[in-house]
């Protein structure tokens, strides 16, 4: 468990005895995961909405449910 700690520490610790060019990669692959998490939970979010929307308001479905 620690070696999974430091290995996060290093990852998200910028170090001052790093090269700038480390840190601006590590900056860019981190948010370059935060935009692609935010439209994946956008999209999941939009979709469940629309099939809760669409499916519970159809006629289909209240056939089926009596």
């Amino acid at each position: 468990m620690s070696k999974f700690v430091a290995k996060l520490e290093n990852f998200f610790c910028f170090k001052n005895n790093e090269s700038s060019e480390i840190q601006v990669e590590r900056r860019k692959s981190l948010l370059k995961g935060a935009i692609i998490f935010d439209v994946a939970f956008i999209i999941g979010f939009m979709l469940g909405y629309w099939g809760n929307e669409h499916f519970s308001r159809s006629e289909d479905c209240k056939n089926v449910l009596k």
